[in-house]
Parts: C-alpha cells; sequence; structure tokens
C-alpha cells in the first residue's frame, strides 16, 4: 500500500528513467516496490532503521547514517513531520553539486511551509505536481546548508548530565516529562536503597532517543555495559553524542533495531529500560509497545527487570501480567505511570 505522497509520485516514475533516483526519507509502504518496477536505477538515504534493512533485503544501495553520502540524478526527499527534521535533512542535499532536488509530502504534514521556508532564505522553489492533498516540488536552487544554526542541541540534564539533541529525535532540546517522571523514582529508589534499582552488568535501552535513561544509569554506576538501540539515526547519534559529552562512552553500544529485530539471536540482558514511543507519524500505535513489552522475557536474564514509563491510558499493565509473573506501579501520578516487572 503507498501513503499519498507516494502515490503522487507514483505519476512520474514511468518518465523518471533517463537518471538515477534516490530516495531520501521514504515512508515504510510499497514506493521502494515500486520504483523497481519501473526499472530505475534506485538507492536510498534514510533515517529509519525498518526502511534500510528492507532495503538490504530487495538489493538496494542505502545509507542508514547522517554523514553526507555521494549522490547524484534526482533526488526526491519525503517532507517528514517535524519541520526541523526537514530542514536538517535539506542542510545536508543542499550541500551537494549536481543533483536534480524535489521535495514531496502532504499539505497538513507541512510541505506548504517548507516551500515558504525555502523561499525566505532565497531558494527557487516551483510546484510541479499535486494530488491527494499533497505537493511535488522542485528546488530549482537553494543556498548551502541555509541554516547552519540548525542541528544538535546540548543542554543540561539531570544530575549534572548533559543531555545531546538532534532534529528530529523525541523531545527535541528538552527533557520530556515521561523521562523526567521515570527518572525522579529511580532517584527516589538510590536514596531509599530500593533493591529493585541494584547495578547490573548488561543494561538494554530500548528507544533510545537522545540517550538520558541510559546515560544517567551509567552515570550513577547502576550499568557496566550498555546498549541503546532505536530505529532513528538522528537519534543514534544524539545517544552517541550525549554518552561522549559525560565521558559514558566507554562499554557502551549505540545501534539501529526495531525493539529487539537488529540485536543477535544470543543477546540477553539484566535490565530493559523504555520510554516507548505510541505514535506512528501523527495515529496512535500500540503495536511497538505491546512488541517490546510481550518479547522482553525472551531478552531478559534470569531475575532482569523492565523498567518503563507510560501515559497512565495506556493499556500496558494487561501486556506485562500477561508477560510477567511479578508486575508493580512504581508511580503513578494522574498523566504518567511506572512499571516494573521482574522475570523469575
Amino acid at each position: 500500500m503507498l501513503t499519498p505522497p507516494s502515490q503522487l509520485l507514483q505519476r512520474h516514475l514511468a518518465q523518471w528513467r533517463e537518471q538515477s533516483l534516490t530516495l531520501v526519507a521514504p515512508p515504510d509502504d510499497e514506493v521502494l516496490t515500486e520504483c523497481l518496477r519501473h526499472g530505475l536505477a534506485l538507492s536510498v538515504w534514510t533515517s529509519d532503521w525498518r526502511v534500510s534493512r528492507a532495503c538490504e533485503q530487495q538489493g538496494i544501495p542505502a545509507w542508514h547514517q547522517l554523514a553526507l553520502p555521494s549522490l547524484s540524478g534526482r533526488v526526491v526527499l519525503f517532507w517528514p513531520k517535524a519541520m526541523e527534521e526537514g530542514m536538517a535533512w535539506l542542510n545536508l542535499l543542499t550541500q551537494l553539486q549536481g543533483i536534480e532536488l524535489l521535495i514531496v509530502g502532504e499539505t497538513r504534514g507541512g510541505i506548504r511551509n517548507a516551500q515558504k521556508k525555502l523561499q525566505d532564505v532565497g531558494a527557487q522553489v516551483a510546484k510541479q505536481d499535486s494530488a491527494r492533498r499533497c505537493a511535488l516540488l522542485q528546488v530549482k536552487y537553494c543556498p548551502a546548508a541555509p541554516w547552519p544554526a540548525l542541528g544538535q542541541q546540548c543542554f543540561n540534564g539531570p544530575d549534572g548530565l548533559t543531555l545531546c539533541s538532534r532534529p528530529g529525535v523525541f523531545s527535541h532540546g528538552r527533557l520530556d516529562e515521561g523521562s523526567e517522571c521515570l527518572l525522579s523514582v529511580w532517584q527516589q529508589a538510590l536514596q531509599e536503597a530500593i533493591p529493585r534499582l541494584e547495578g547490573v552488568d548488561c543494561l538494554l535501552d530500548v528507544g533510545c532517543g537522545n540517550g538520558v535513561l541510559g546515560a544517567w544509569m551509567k552515570h550513577q554506576h547502576l550499568a557496566h555495559h550498555l546498549t541503546a538501540c532505536d530505529v532513528s539515526s538522528f537519534a543514534l547519534a544524539a545517544t552517541a553524542d550525549t554518552l561522549a559529552a559525560n565521558g559514558l562512552s566507554d562499554q557502551a553500544a549505540v545501534i539501529g533495531s526495531d525493539i529487539y529485530d537488529g540485536l543477535t539471536a544470543e543477546q540477553t540482558f539484566d535490565r530493559i529500560i523504555s520510554n516507548p514511543p505510541f505514535h506512528t507519524g501523527r495515529s496512535t500505535d500500540y503495536a511497538l509497545a505491546e512488541r517490546m513489552i510481550k518479547e522482553a522475557p525472551q531478552r531478559l536474564n534470569q531475575g532482569g527487570d523492565l523498567w518503563i514509563v507510560a501515559n497512565a491510558f495506556l493499556p500496558y499493565r494487561e501486556w506485562l501480567t500477561q508477560s510477567f509473573d511479578q508486575v508493580s506501579v512504581m508511580a503513578d501520578d494522574g498523566r504518567f505511570r511506572i512499571y516494573y516487572a521482574r522475570k523469575t
């Protein structure tokens, strides 16, 4: 199934065989298959580990990194839901020479604002097509890296930590309230010497974002080895930055993974921590959190535990009690709920 921007792009694929095509930040839909069906010389630059893995399975050259690759021909950026993430992509793409740059996106997804942002910095932008409440824009000229101030942001975090963030990362530039709630529970547990928060050897931070949860654990000497994973290369870069800024990179691995899919089959942990997402794009999606909870026992060593923070209305307790014999609510302020589960 194709998303509306991909449906708009599909109208042009038959006429685009004369030069190579690179899709930047494409959605996780059938657009890759459509491009191959039209015989296009296709490559992909994505921040989404899942898309990168789909490319690998289909033999499509792909980059899952923020370092600027060497691109040529026609390059199409799928405009993301976060304006700053789209601007970050353009900061990179406008440094490339000799490419034909296009942008496709939904009207409600900010494509009009993207056009205005570009025109504000002196770019020449023309509409090539519109349908399905989407637009396809051609960037005829744009100064290189037009938003130089946009990029990594560092700010003060809890207990003396420096936190680093990137555009497109959840709660960019600030500590989100859910993580703050979980950290306050952990801080209290340390003060009261609650056995549940004893140190562990191997820690997994699922959906690491800017890395605050895993970094705090290492900073407090509550984990020897940290594995932090996320689907987003923006988040992975932010986590790596946070660990480096606090001297915590030793005995830490930052990897692309969709929940547990990027781990080896043999990897298990003494503790899993997460502030799991419950949105895919603009839609509520419980599937990621449900899979993270239900598959957690397979990834935990005997006696290992799971700590998660969630909005209080989310149905996590049911999945936890189905998956673990020991489940506790460690805090509930009416908005956020902190769950603890242990593999016995």
